[in-house]
Parts: C-alpha cells; sequence; structure tokens
C-alpha cells in the first residue's frame, strides 16, 4: 500500500512543504492531487472541489512541476513557453508576466540548453504559471541546484507566495524546506506522522545552549545546580538540559564566578534531526 488513510491540509496562500524518505508515498500523493493516480478510496479537494467531478476545472487553477522540467533544447526559454501556452491554450500575453515572475525576462531569448540547472528550473516553474494558478505543485525544485541556485529557488518561493499562489513543495533539502516553508507535513510507510507549523514541530525544548570561558569552571557550576538535569560538551558549547524560563538566573550565578556568557539561547532542533528521529532514516 502506498499511502494509507492521508489526511492533509494546505491552507490558501502558504508554502507547504511535503516530506518523507524514498518509498513514503510522496510521489503517489502528488499523482493522485493531479487525477494521474486514483485513490482506491477517500476524496481529493482542491479549492473546495471534489478533482474526480471536476479534475478538468481544477488542473485549469493548478501548475506542477515534477522532478526535472524538459524542454526543447535548441528552442529559446520564451519559445518553449509559446509552445507549452499552445498547448494549454494561455495567451502569449501571459509568458512576459511568467517570465518576470521567475526573473527570466533578459535570459528569454538563450537556447534552454545554455541555461543552468537553476534557470532551467525557473523556466520549468515559468511554464507552470501560464495559467496563472492558484496552486503550485513543485516536485523536488532544488533537485540538481548548486548553493546559488538553492538560494534562487528560495526567493522564487517566497516571490510567489506574496503574488497570492498557494506552493505545495516537496524536498530532500531539509535546511531549505525549514527556512521557507510555513507548515510542513512528515510521511513515512504511506502515513503522515508529523504534520504542523515549523516553529510547532520544532519548538524549542528544554535545552540551553551556552558558550563561556573557561568551559571547565563554568561546567561544573552548572552541574551542581540541583534543576539542571545534565551538561554536555559540544563544539566548545555547553548543552543543558534545563528549563529555558531559567536562562537569566543562569547567567546570575555565571557571573556571580566571574563567568561571562557570550552567547546564552534555547538549543532548538533542526528540522533535520527531526525528521531522522521520525523516520527512523539514517543520516
Amino acid at each position: 500500500m502506498a499511502v494509507d488513510h492521508l489526511t492533509l491540509t494546505v491552507n490558501r496562500g502558504e508554502i507547504f512543504g511535503f516530506l518523507g524518505p524514498n518509498g513514503a508515498g510522496k510521489s503517489t500523493t502528488m499523482r493522485m492531487f493531479l487525477g494521474l493516480a486514483r485513490p482506491t478510496s477517500g476524496h481529493v479537494r482542491i479549492m473546495g472541489v471534489d478533482i474526480t467531478t471536476h479534475l478538468r476545472d481544477i488542473l485549469h487553477r493548478v501548475g506542477a512541476l515534477v522532478e526535472n522540467p524538459t524542454f526543447y533544447p535548441f528552442l529559446s526559454g520564451r519559445e518553449n513557453l509559446r509552445v507549452v501556452g499552445d498547448l494549454t491554450g494561455c495567451p502569449a500575453s501571459r509568458i512576459d508576466a511568467a517570465l518576470e515572475l521567475v526573473d527570466m525576462r533578459d535570459s528569454a531569448h538563450r537556447a534552454f540548453s545554455s541555461y543552468s540547472m537553476g534557470m532551467k528550473q525557473r523556466i520549468g516553474v515559468a511554464s507552470t504559471l501560464l495559467t496563472d494558478p492558484d496552486l503550485l505543485i513543485l516536485d523536488e525544485p532544488a533537485n540538481g541546484l548548486d548553493p546559488a541556485g538553492i538560494v534562487e529557488m528560495r526567493s522564487l518561493m517566497h516571490r510567489l507566495r506574496e503574488e497570492g499562489h498557494t506552493v505545495f513543495v516537496s524536498s530532500h533539502v531539509l535546511h531549505e524546506i525549514e527556512q521557507v516553508c510555513d507548515r510542513i507535513a512528515i510521511m513515512n510507510h504511506g502515513r503522515v506522522v508529523a504534520q504542523g507549523s515549523v516553529q510547532e514541530l520544532l519548538g524549542a525544548s528544554d535545552r540551553i545552549e551556552i558558550q563561556v570561558d573557561p568551559v571547565e569552571q563554568a561546567e561544573q557550576v552548572l552541574r551542581d545546580l540541583p534543576w539542571v538535569n545534565s551538561v554536555t560538551r559540544e563544539d566548545g558549547s555547553l548543552i543543558l538540559a534545563a528549563p529555558i524560563k531559567r536562562s537569566a538566573e543562569i547567567t546570575r550565578i555565571l557571573g556571580e564566578h566571574d563567568l561571562y556568557p557570550a552567547i546564552i539561547r534555547p538549543r532548538q532542533e533542526s528540522l533535520e534531526q527531526y525528521f531522522l528521529e521520525l523516520t527512523g532514516a539514517e543520516a
């Protein structure tokens, strides 16, 4: 069973991250969104409309980019978009608006084969924008991109949200998902195992990071406090298992021993750590 009793809600106007290890059921889920796979039970509603009865109407309001975009290599970016527009019945006037939104207007005359991976991805996104869709489904938009291209894609998704589009993005680049998404869902073995805002899911636990010198003396002072459950060292910092609300008191106690922290802050779990713990995947 690829997808098992999945319940998923995406809010209008948000960037929603869809995560999971390989084989978790993400691609099957997205195929069901687009009418490319039929669920054995249940319903998919997009903007309140059931896709089983109104698929043609829904697809005019949805843009989808699945994996790496493929276009005619010797046609320009603009010419490729004109081909897509002819197939989808979109007016040529939409091409300039789409190119402007993905910041490719100045390079639209160049052959697609001459583009960097990031530029190809942006032309792919532009092709999904020709119908001015309410919902964009992007499957691994950062796939194969270098760091600069990943930053470009992050900026593009923010721009799409500002323009009023809802963005549903599947990605393995967890650091980017953590920075760009309003809410996320994590799938494992066909089921959603976590869903909510990034801040809610990664909310700071009762762990405190402190950078102070000399670290050995500070460690001894902190170990003696009755409400500090443990103290460990990590990359030159002290990690305390202690209530966050005690941070000011910790600063005062260290000061009484002539120890003055350079940094004291809640230690928040990263999305990568959370993902690995939740799915049992290997780093």
